[in-house]
């Protein structure tokens, strides 16, 4: 991410060709007021006309620059942040499943670049439209005096030196800041996604005292930044003020022992001014800037992949055994006591209400949460000891959620495999009248529930999974056409685990083996 850490460089260089080119034209006004004030107090009449041409081309010059720059500095932030959170998804993608956090990425993604994008993008246009005026500033003075312009440089350097300084401790506050966000989020979609377990575990308000204090901290560490900030400022502005008036006061000194003109000695006390105001902007924009950086750090470390070394690949699934085991998240167990085998070519049912622990299981299934106590074992060896991808690659997990891609039927049963056929898949699934190229839109808002369900069984079935695990996919339809699903569920030549609140008596004899999550715990019946 260190490659995009001040945007799009060839805008950004275009930006600050733009904001110089608009500080010079301002510069040149300074040098017609000096001219003019001379000229008048010389009585030299014939200069106006000459000046009031020069001012209007310089009026029509800023009006340009400002319209050209304005659509300048616009297309370079859209541009740096397009390709910054480009870039972060190709990395994304090229990350081992273990190094997926997606509590911290979707943090990262939402609230970390957004950060990034205001204090160090819009900080980086604010820093060099104001520099622009210093070093204009300053040239005008050295046209003056070396002297007092040598005296402006050294106080951009000791102002630039303190800033620097400063942005040390910003920068550990903005990493604890973002630490808090992570947390945040993750509390904030732990919370909604378990609802349904919190509820039937009546832990409501231990889980409200946890968010609350995620909350809090987040603040907490918000009000630290703000507090370093307000004190840099009135700090900076303090000595930029001592500075201001000290310099002005020699500018003045200056102007008036070696008798300059009127209009320079405006000039000077203008060019002071433009130079000594700005500063005090220039201090905080690098403290905020500077402090910014530890955003992308912590993004680049996330994106680093790390290394895994597992003892086996995911051939085949031939046998899933859970053994005493406890299921849960953090301190809170939600199921115990589960004893459970599953054998290739199995049809099972696992049967429970809502927010009895069935989605507990499945994550658990789904390597995303880890087991509390006991054993669970693929092929008789433990199931973390298996390579992830591979593991993933014999599974195929449907439920009524699954996402719909914007594009064709056929590129979302595919995934973009253009070499597969779908004709023979649609006509099993029951599906057979769709057109493969119809256009899915808005994650899949024009088709059926039904439909949908069979385009992500469809999906399953193309990619030739070992393992098929169905999850609540009858929720929110009606019997006739859920019966109609869990019969071509059935029907299929693979290893079925079906997950649901559902269950038709008709189908019951067609399970090998059916489960009953309640009380805290899985039983076969």
């Amino acid at each position: 991410m260190k490659i995009n850490r001040y945007g799009n460089r060839k805008l950004l260089m275009l930006v600050s060709i733009i904001l110089f080119l608009g500080a010079i034209v301002q510069a040149g006004y300074l040098k017609m007021i000096q001219f003019a004030i001379d000229a008048a107090i010389a009585q030299d009449m014939n200069f106006f006309p000459k000046a009031l041409l020069v001012l209007v081309v310089l009026t029509f010059l800023t009006y340009i620059i400002s319209r050209i720059g304005s659509k300048v500095r616009v297309r370079y932030i859209q541009t740096s942040v397009l390709e910054m959170k480009q870039l972060y998804a190709e990395r994304l993608f090229n990350l081992p499943f273990e190094d997926i956090n997606e509590e911290k990425h979707i943090s990262q993604l939402t609230q970390d670049l957004d950060r990034y994008e205001y204090q160090t993008l819009h900080g980086l246009i604010d820093l060099i439209d104001t520099s622009s005026s210093i070093i204009v500033s300053v040239i005008l003075l050295f046209t003056v005096s070396w002297t007092i312009g040598l005296a402006s440089l050294v106080l951009i350097v000791f102002s630039y030196n303190f800033s620097k300084k400063n942005a040390g401790q910003m920068k550990k506050n903005e990493k604890q800041k973002s630490v808090a966000l992570e947390r945040y989020s993750g509390a904030v979609k732990e919370t909604l996604d378990a609802m349904d377990v919190i509820k039937q575990n009546k832990i409501e308000e231990k889980m409200s005292q946890r968010f609350k204090r995620f909350a809090k901290d987040l603040q907490k560490e918000q009000y630290k930044i703000d507090f370093k900030i307000t004190f840099v400022d009135a700090f900076n502005s303090a000595i930029n003020l001592i500075l201001m008036f000290g310099l002005m006061g020699s500018g003045i000194y200056f102007a008036a022992k070696f008798g300059v003109s009127t209009g320079t000695a405006l000039l000077i006390g203008t060019a002071f001014s433009n130079t000594m105001w700005p500063m005090q902007v220039v201090h905080p924009l690098l403290t905020q800037i500077e402090s910014s950086y530890v955003i992308l750090e912590d993004i680049e470390k996330t994106l680093v992949a790390n290394e895994y070394h597992y003892t086996y690949q995911t051939e085949t699934i031939n046998k899933v055994q859970f053994d005493d085991v406890s299921l849960g998240y953090d301190d809170i167990t939600i199921l115990n006591n589960i004893n459970l085998e599953i054998d290739a070519g199995d049809k099972i049912l696992i049967y429970g209400e809502s927010g009895s622990g069935k989605s507990t299981f499945l994550s658990t299934l789904k390597r995303m949460l880890p087991q509390q106590h006991g054993r669970i074992s693929l092929n008789n060896n433990a199931i973390d000891s298996y390579d992830l991808k591979s593991y993933y690659s014999k599974f195929a997990f449907i439920d009524q959620k699954g996402f719909i891609f914007n594009g064709s039927l056929r590129d979302n049963i595919t995934m973009y495999n253009n070499s597969l056929e779908v004709t023979g898949i649609l006509a099993t699934v029951g599906l057979e009248d769709l057109n493969p190229e119809m256009i899915l839109t808005d994650n899949g808002s024009n088709v059926s529930g039904g439909q949908r369900t069979r385009i992500m069984l469809a999906r399953a079935l193309i990619h030739n999974a070992d393992v098929i695990v169905s999850d609540e996919v009858f929720a929110n339809l009606d019997d006739e056409l859920a019966f109609k699903l869990e019969t071509n569920l059935l029907s299929l030549d693979k290893t079925l685990i079906n997950v649901s609140h559902v269950m038709f008596d008709d189908h019951k004899k067609e399970y090998t083996k059916t489960f009953h999550v309640a009380d805290a715990t899985i039983t076969q019946i």
